[in-house]
């Protein structure tokens, strides 16, 4: 197996750490502060948020992941099964590093920033915990080139890394 230095695998990830603020305000949603449970009634325009908000992160991982140095040696289906595996450990690692949990903004892959009420019945009880993810991650103050390399690492390794 060839070794590649992390600085490959950095060139091919996509900047996912912004502050907020610098967003387009095309980006931010506007929400009103009322209390939403995650009990409350589910309707299809979360379900639609919700399933719009992967479907943008699948295809941005997708890309990613084919830029890995090794990765496209690996057949198609042996690809789309290390992707599929780790998809939501993918989706969650990246929507975590790129949040602002002391906000309560979410910032995902297509860089709509929606606050955590707007989130809240189309994730349920992932949504919390998401955030604390994203408070633990934070506090580790990893650098774009060690989270590239968790990231790549993720794909490998799946769920075992969790």
């Amino acid at each position: 197996m060839r070794e590649y230095s992390n600085v490959f695998v950095l060139k091919r990830h996509r900047p996912v750490r912004d502050d907020v603020s610098h967003f387009p305000a095309s980006f931010l949603f506007q929400y009103e502060e009322t209390a939403v449970s995650p009990t409350q009634k589910v309707d299809s325009s979360d379900v639609q948020q919700f399933y719009d908000l992967l479907t943008s992160c699948t295809e941005v991982v997708r890309v990613w992941a084919q830029n890995i140095p090794g990765f496209s040696e690996f057949c198609l289906e042996d690809r789309e099964l290390l992707l599929e595996s780790a998809f939501v450990e993918l989706f969650i690692l990246r929507l975590a590093y790129r949040s602002d949990p002391d906000l309560q903004k979410l910032v995902f892959c297509s860089g709509a920033v929606l606050h955590r009420a707007q989130c809240v019945r189309g994730f349920g009880d992932w949504i919390d915990s998401i955030l604390e993810f994203s408070q633990s991650l934070h506090r580790m103050k990893l650098d774009v080139s060690s989270f590239s390399c968790l990231t790549a690492l993720v794909i490998i390794a799946g769920k075992s890394c969790f």
